[in-house]
């Protein structure tokens, strides 16, 4: 059987004496410092190596061919190829996202086999799904191998707002891992731990850049349809960057033996220096949880703040009634449970001799909770 261990969730263990030095003022999201991966490949001009998939009358050059806007309007959408086919590298482009309302505009930036083999395809998505609010965009990764989808399709809240500058998306993909990264900071990653041809994407594939409308599948069945009276969406990419083993033979189900002997970067891809995170990235993947606290003499409303990511996603109030408890919270479609006992570190007279105990649950898909439950299923 094989494996895939995928690093995304986690499940967190607290213990904390001295409470009240824990509490943050800070809520500006502190971006971490990783290398930036970007700068080891060189760029290409987009008609160096992508061309036209469908909808040419929505596709505009630009800079000499170094960038390229694709565009979506009520006649058509619009999208691009790759020239050649990889079998594992690194793949990037800066990515300017259709400002204004842009629900149901869906912009994928993605490698897929399904041309070829379309009943046990492999697929890597960045998939940017558009939404009624004028800025609020919705980045998705998923993964295909052999035509079953591995893990979950998982939604992330980005940082900034994508529409005013161009961001960097990027895809490595070898035989060690697949990682996700938007400005170099990893955002997902899948491990290939003993996998076989249906557990990890082993076969060629293109990467391609396209905009279309996914009005009934992006937006809960049509409920927020895309609105053409805001046409047309039109995205921008450019510093296209994509290194890899370029396979002529695209039917080929696995493609070891041509790269391995092929003394190309895609060798280095496959080296020991891409096989894991490095420590930064690995920072730069957990989230970050923080408890503020106000501790109240007597009791007498305090509070709990607890925040991931610099984003407040619970507060507890009137703590003198709620000495221990739990809740379930969501964020970027992920559910957790949070569960806290400060009974001693409320009570103590002293508050340097106190402690408390908190506990963090990430749930996995299917879990079943319920709300009234006391304790966490096995």
């Amino acid at each position: 059987m094989a494996f895939v261990e995928e690093k995304f969730l986690l499940f967190c263990f607290v213990f904390f004496n001295n409470l009240h030095s824990l509490v943050s003022s800070q809520y500006a999201r502190q971006l971490p410092i990783v290398e930036r991966l970007t700068d080891r490949f060189p760029p290409m001009p987009v008609t160096q190596g992508m061309a036209t998939l469908f909808g040419a009358s929505n596709i505009q050059l630009s800079s000499n061919g170094s960038y390229v806007d694709i565009g979506l309007d009520k006649s058509t959408g619009s999208g691009l190829v790759s020239k050649n086919t990889y079998y594992h590298g690194f793949f990037s482009a800066s990515i300017k996202l259709p400002k204004g309302i842009s629900s149901g505009v869906v912009l994928a930036f993605y490698m897929s086999n399904s041309d070829v083999f379309p009943h046990n395809h492999d697929e890597l998505d960045f998939e940017f799904l558009g939404h009624e609010s004028k800025s609020q965009w919705v980045l998705q990764t998923n993964m295909y191998a052999n035509g079953s989808i591995r893990g979950r399709e998982e939604r992330i809240n980005l940082w900034f707002n994508p529409t005013h500058h161009f961001h960097q998306y990027s895809i490595l993909w070898n035989h060690h891992h697949t990682v996700f990264l938007v400005d170099n900071i990893p955002v997902r990653e899948v491990i290939n731990i003993g996998a076989m041809s249906y557990a990890y994407p082993l076969k060629p594939m293109s990467l391609y850049a396209t905009i279309w409308d996914g009005s009934n599948w992006a937006t809960e069945g049509g409920k927020y349809p895309t609105n053409y009276k805001y046409a047309p969406f039109v995205a921008s990419l450019g510093e296209l960057k994509m290194e890899g083993c370029v396979i002529e033979n695209t039917s080929l189900s696995v493609a070891d033996d041509l790269c391995s002997n092929n003394a190309t970067i895609s060798n280095l891809v496959e080296g020991e220096e891409y096989a894991t995170l490095s420590k930064q990235q690995r920072v730069a993947l957990n989230w970050k949880i923080i408890i503020d606290c106000t501790r109240v003499a007597g009791g007498d409303d305090s509070k709990l703040y607890f925040s991931v990511d610099n984003k407040r996603v619970l507060v507890v109030k009137h703590l003198q009634w709620k000495l221990r408890g739990h809740k379930r919270v969501e964020i970027n479609c992920v559910h957790i449970q949070i569960s806290w006992d400060v009974h001693n570190w409320l009570l103590e007279e002293e508050i340097d001799d106190g402690y408390a105990l908190f506990m963090f649950r990430f749930e996995k898909s299917g879990f079943d909770y319920h709300e009234d439950n006391k304790t966490w299923p096995d």
